[in-house]
């Protein structure tokens, strides 16, 4: 066998091996964080950007800058984590959202799946959340979230507010809480 072939051979496995690696490392270090507590708790203030609101879910109701509103309200009152909102240039981390869903259900006398009949309405929301560090470009956190109102008596205007107050509540739980990286053991080295 020819000593250049079996080199070039070598050579490319080393290459192959080496690119397998770099890319196990790379999703393992987007999928790093289950919660983002710990990598801001020590910072005096996290400069954020909150990109456009998407809406992929095709339901023409959706108040893409009410929620955009309600997200940055609810960051600036935040009490854990001392947020500053910021231009994206001057940002540490950029938050993303994307509406997938948006549904209310109303009580059907005929039954829904299984014969149950739900005796309230029930409006949801579900949508992906990211935040990217700013400066690295780098993925650090990211999550379908849902959020569910049931009940009736409100108007629709206050249903909608509440279920985008809800929304971002949950989102921020989920991120940002200091209570849930200590549920779900997670250490920064």
């Amino acid at each position: 066998m020819n000593k250049s072939f079996l080199n070039g051979k070598i050579f490319i496995g080393a290459i192959l091996f080496c690119a397998m690696i770099v890319s196990a490392f790379t999703q393992a270090e987007a999928q790093r964080y289950k919660n983002l507590y710990n990598v801001f708790c020590y910072n005096k203030e996290v400069k954020v950007y909150i990109d456009e609101i998407k809406n992929s879910s095709g339901v023409k109701s959706v108040n893409t800058q009410k929620i955009k509103e309600v997200l940055e309200n609810d960051l600036l009152t935040r009490m854990t984590l001392n947020f500053k909102l910021a231009a994206k240039e001057e940002a540490d981390i950029i938050i993303n959202c994307d509406v997938l869903e948006y549904r209310t259900e109303s009580g059907d006398p005929e039954g829904g799946p299984f014969g149950i009949v739900p005796k309230e309405r029930l409006t949801q929301i579900h949508a992906i959340f990211s935040v990217t560090d700013a400066k690295k470009g780098k993925l650090l956190w990211s999550d379908r979230i849902k959020a569910l109102l049931s009940g009736e008596g409100a108007s629709e205007a206050e249903r909608e507010a509440m279920l985008y107050e809800r929304l971002a509540k949950i989102f921020l739980r989920e991120c940002f809480s200091e209570a849930q990286s200590k549920k779900r053991n997670v250490s920064v080295s």
